[in-house]
């Protein structure tokens, strides 16, 4: 069977338009910048060094959910850092509760359940998990900067179970 020359290029013509249809594509550009630090700050390691001590915390203080215990100050200190950074901020980036996904988790051994633990900026507003702190002004004379925030524990639950608990994060700063 022969094929004939209209059906040739018939076949031809569709591959040819299938061909243009397959390599069209509309153009752009992606812009990436960013600044490469000569050295990040520094963070003093005594001031992560010591566990913060919510303390013994009457389980009345959780009459429903999302009520909290006494907030705990604490502080993050950084120095050294380069002239080029005027700001700093941090954010925890550790396991987030399975029913409040702004707040930490308990670690796998704690006693006690129905409790997360949330982290402040100083002036009380909440940090939810993954966001930073308000920024801190890195002081220009002496290169250092006190990320001040507090955390307290937050019912997650009607009921909560008593027992020790505890809980770890990860953190990450970030300059301007």
């Amino acid at each position: 069977m022969k094929m004939t020359s209209f059906f040739k290029m018939s076949v031809l013509a569709v591959g040819m338009v299938a061909a243009l249809g397959a390599n069209a594509a509309d153009d752009g550009t992606i812009n990436i910048t960013g600044e490469l630090l000569a050295s990040a700050c520094q963070v003093d390691a005594a001031s992560i060094s010591s566990p913060i001590a919510l303390g013994d915390i009457a389980s009345g203080t959780f009459a429903k959910v999302g009520d909290a215990s006494t907030k705990m100050p604490f502080s993050i200190h950084i120095t050294d850092c380069p002239d080029s950074v005027t700001e700093v901020m941090m954010a925890a980036v550790g396991t987030k509760d399975a029913t409040n996904q702004d707040l930490l988790a308990l670690a796998s051994d704690s006693l006690a359940a129905g409790l997360g633990i949330a982290l402040y900026n100083n002036d009380d507003s909440q940090i939810k998990m993954g966001n930073t702190t308000a920024p801190v002004a890195i002081s220009a004379d002496t290169h250092e900067a006190t990320i001040a925030m507090k955390a307290a524990a937050v019912s997650t639950a009607a009921s909560v179970a008593g027992g020790a608990f505890s809980a770890n994060t990860n953190f990450i700063l970030s300059y301007n």
